[in-house]
């Protein structure tokens, strides 16, 4: 009888989240790495975002600076390290969608662009980044990988807004 109560009680639980639109916030740290010689233990600390339809995740992006005292910073390019000193505020933002008709990757970056962000591709990082350990753990592998970069002063937080979800503020 406890077996059927306590089944029963799952069931129902269970049912009882179907049909919610959430949005959980979290923090993600990307712990060490290295570049030639240079090996350090720093984490790049980011703030990971996930919206899910019901139990399904349809969009996942992680957002975080890379800023010059990180040694982060040491796995972009000369090319890349001259593109973000043009950028008054920059987001390392990797992300991910899983249901492009639901909400789409063109979608978060057209909200970026409509703020004053721009979107650099970054071939060098993206590169250490596919070899860091965390990069399959993680399946990071399904994510792309950019910088959004303002070359304006902007007094306003990067707002992220998808009909039905809560708006979240970078």
């Amino acid at each position: 009888m406890k077996k059927i109560i306590l089944l029963l009680t799952f069931l129902i639980t269970s049912c009882s989240l179907t049909g919610r639109n959430l949005v959980q916030e979290n923090e993600f740290e990307l712990a060490g790495g290295s570049k030639g010689e240079k090996v350090w233990k720093d984490e790049l600390k980011m703030k990971r975002i996930s919206w899910y339809q019901e139990m399904t995740m349809v969009f996942d992006v992680l957002m975080g600076e890379v800023t010059e005292s990180s040694p982060f910073y040491n796995w972009f390019s000369t090319s890349e390290k001259v593109s973000l000193k043009r950028c008054e505020k920059s987001y390392l933002a990797i992300y991910y969608s899983s249901a492009s008709e639901v909400i789409s990757k063109k979608s978060f970056l057209k909200q970026a662009k409509a703020q004053g962000y721009d979107q650099f591709i970054l071939n060098d990082f993206t590169s250490a980044l596919k070899l860091h350990p965390q990069y399959i753990a993680n399946s990071f592998q399904l994510y792309d990988v950019a910088i959004l970069c303002s070359t304006s002063s902007l007094n306003s937080p990067l707002k992220v807004e998808f009909p039905n979800f809560s708006t979240i503020s970078f």
